[in-house]
């Protein structure tokens, strides 16, 4: 065996050996944030690169951007964002296979979005990172020419380390979404608990708003009902949003995006309002965000308000999953409101009389403890007359 095939067989030994040890470190990793960090600073020490990025795809924008890096001007970090087919990365996001660039200053993709703005003597690989089924970011590594070009066992490392670090991220996030689940299931059933403990609207209602910003990572969140005669909406409690616009917003009944889901009676998603026509630039400048999620608060089948929630344009848009998490909120509010309803109503028929409405002899009684009581408590006389009506018994006890 010569020394040439010797050293290729060590190299490989010891590639395998890192992406084993690789792998093992990967999955101990629970967030995105920590994935990605990791998979940037151990292929830069196995590769030998000089500088290293790795981009994911944003669902809101559509674009790639670097969310970990080693080497990288923090200038290129934050304005860095490509479009699909768009430079190297995107192009390698595009068609979803590996590139290797021997000398950058070559490469009219790179020279277009460098913008000189880095050394453009060096040499480049660019992988995906994908499954067979799609690509959710790029993985890009660059070194000087004079530190050597990269070879295609070191593109052939890479598309490896591509693949893996695909179905970590897949883990990952599989995993964040179990644990949103089971958050979502705990809060449901903590105001599960507080609705057949209290008939307090207010305190289960402030629950609500509060359980649904930590499961749908909302910035903003309101609850809305409709006033007595059904023809405006209003903030009865809220969570993200100004006192003094909770106190003093009113939205008619089909105005805006809150109206509209009152006036359809069915749910309302939008990733982004800036792109949606059904409302005019007036409404639209009344979002500080672009997603937004309404839906309707019903019981049985009568419409009692809205549920309204907010996201910034920095974090991902609202989904199907966010929406049928709302729903349940929403029902579990209804029914917060409807028993608060009943129990009133059932206090109210316990102190009146059935047929005329007036205020019946059990009404007479607690009326005359409390102001017993609030006597006996600020020592003042108590004052009462009764007034007789011939025959009026017959009709109302």
């Amino acid at each position: 065996m010569t020394k040439e095939l010797e050293a290729i067989i060590q190299r490989k030994d010891a590639h395998l050996s890192a992406l084993t040890q690789m792998s093992v470190a990967m999955n101990s990793k629970r967030s995105t944030a920590e994935l990605m960090d990791l998979v940037s600073k151990q292929t830069r020490d196995l590769v030998g690169a000089d500088r290293v990025s790795i981009m994911l795809v944003d669902p809101l924008s559509e674009q790639l951007s670097i969310v970990s890096s080693t080497g990288v001007d923090e200038d290129v970090i934050q304005t860095m964002h490509l479009k699909k087919g768009e430079g190297i990365a995107g192009k390698v996001w595009a068609e979803g296979k590996p590139l290797l660039i021997p000398d950058t200053s070559k490469s009219p993709d790179y020279l277009k979005i460098s913008q000189k703005r880095q050394p453009l003597a060096a040499s480049l690989i660019s992988v995906p990172i994908n499954d067979s089924i799609d690509t959710f970011g790029v993985i890009n590594v660059q070194r000087p020419l004079e530190s050597g070009i990269f070879e295609e066992e070191e593109l052939n490392l890479l598309t490896l380390i591509g693949i893996q670090t695909a179905g970590t991220l897949l883990n990952v996030r599989l995993v964040s979404d179990l644990q949103d689940q089971i958050r979502s299931i705990r809060s449901a059933q903590e105001i599960g608990n507080v609705i057949v403990s209290t008939f307090d609207v207010d305190t289960v209602l402030r629950l609500i708003v509060r359980g649904i910003r930590d499961v749908t990572g909302a910035d903003a969140c309101s609850i809305m009902l409709l006033d007595e005669e059904g023809e405006y909406l209003f903030i009865r409690a809220s969570e993200g949003i100004p006192e003094d616009i909770a106190k003093t917003v009113r939205i008619r009944k089909g105005e805006n995006i809150a109206g509209w889901v009152a006036q359809e009676g069915r749910p309302l998603l939008i990733s982004n309002i800036e792109e949606d026509d059904r409302f005019e630039c007036t409404a639209k400048g009344r979002y500080s965000t672009n997603s937004v999620l309404s839906v309707p608060l019903k019981a049985k089948g009568r419409l009692l308000g809205v549920i309204n929630v907010n996201r910034l344009v920095s974090t991902r848009p609202f989904n199907s999953n966010d929406e049928n998490l709302l729903m349940i909120f929403s029902n579990q509010a209804a029914i917060a409101l409807e028993n608060a309803r009943l129990y009133n109503e059932l206090q109210r028929l316990a102190i009146t009389d059935g047929l005329t409405g007036l205020a019946n002899h059990r009404a007479f009684q607690d009326q005359l403890k409390v102001e017993l009581a609030r006597a006996s408590r600020f020592f003042q006389e108590v004052s009462l007359l009764i007034i007789d009506i011939d025959h009026f018994k017959s009709i109302n006890d």
